[in-house]
């Protein structure tokens, strides 16, 4: 076992504080402040939500989307991760998640 990673300690619901969120986020480790943080994630969700208009999904698509983006960048660095890949894999994985027809290469052209 690697005794220097550091880690985030989970509550027992797998929830984090606010304290946990604002302090120990991978982002947060890797240099970001909580203001850049999230000035990125609202920039990553607004063009999910573009794209996701653009493909015509519906809005619980869009929501579950955005919740994998979330869950991603909760558990991974915005600095470590290009945006457009997370984006289009989220859309797609949501997409399927809820039997939408969507095909991958649309998601991949539109994102």
């Amino acid at each position: 076992e690697n005794n220097n990673a550091q880690t985030i300690p989970i509550t027992k619901y797998n929830y984090l504080s606010i304290h946990q969120i604002k302090n120990s986020s991978p982002s947060r480790l890797d240099g970001l402040n909580f203001e850049q943080e999230t000035q990125i994630l609202k920039q990553i969700i607004l063009k999910l939500q573009q794209s996701a208009i653009k493909l015509q999904f519906s809005q619980i698509i869009i929501w579950t989307a955005g919740y994998i983006v979330h869950r991603f960048y909760r558990e991974k660095s915005l600095l470590k991760y290009e945006s457009g890949i997370i984006i289009s894999a989220s859309l797609f994985l949501a997409s399927k998640l809820l039997d939408s027809n969507c095909r991958l290469r649309d998601v991949i052209n539109i994102t």
